[in-house]
């Protein structure tokens, strides 16, 4: 029984004896074990994984704006001038959808960007979404330039912005009310126009 003083002596030097490890459930460790089957299995996941540097950071500045910038990039297969993000989703069918209200699309371009200024070389980048509970779907692509330059022309817009705001130290934030208030069924009133 886990109130007993033996159990919790054991927990403790477990704890003791595995300080400086991961510990996993077997529930994590089953979903672990099937995201790596199914992205093994699947034919374009492999081929944007293999043979590349995983969890690379880069910094670079930024030669418009002169900001610092950072990224780190899940797979960057420098022989193939390739920036591969991998994405744990419940549900891989509604990738597209993903990529537009998360702004993977900007995240890529920027990574791609950097990468490009720090070797001189143009990227390409591609997203895998995998599923995290069985059957552990995978849907893996690479991004269409039209993605890309939207991405781009998004994530310029906001250096461009936060130089602007840097320059002139003046930073825009919220408008506050006249006063506070609760919404109005919380209060059983009718909504003013």
């Amino acid at each position: 029984p886990k109130s007993t003083k033996a159990y919790k002596e054991k927990v403790a030097e477990f704890e003791r004896v595995n300080r400086d490890k991961i510990i996993v459930t077997q529930g994590e460790y089953n979903t672990m074990v099937g995201l790596v089957s199914a992205l093994s299995a699947h034919r374009r996941a492999t081929e944007y994984l293999n043979l590349g540097q995983y969890e690379l950071s880069i910094v670079w500045r930024d030669v418009e704006t002169g900001l610092l910038c950072k990224g780190r990039i899940d797979c960057w297969q420098k022989a193939e001038s390739r920036v591969t993000d991998l994405k744990t989703t419940a549900d891989a069918s509604a990738a597209e959808k993903h990529i537009y209200n998360r702004a993977y699309h900007r995240q890529l371009a920027m990574y791609c960007d950097g990468l490009e200024t720090l070797t001189g070389r143009e990227q390409r980048g591609a997203l895998i979404f995998a599923e995290t509970s069985e059957p552990f779907g995978v849907r893996a692509a690479p991004l269409s330039e039209d993605a890309i330059e939207a991405g781009r022309d998004d994530y310029r817009r906001l250096l461009r912005q936060i130089a602007e705001c840097r320059e002139s130290r003046h930073w825009p934030g919220y408008e506050s009310p006249d006063e506070w208030s609760v919404p109005a069924w919380l209060t059983n009133e009718e909504p003013l126009d």
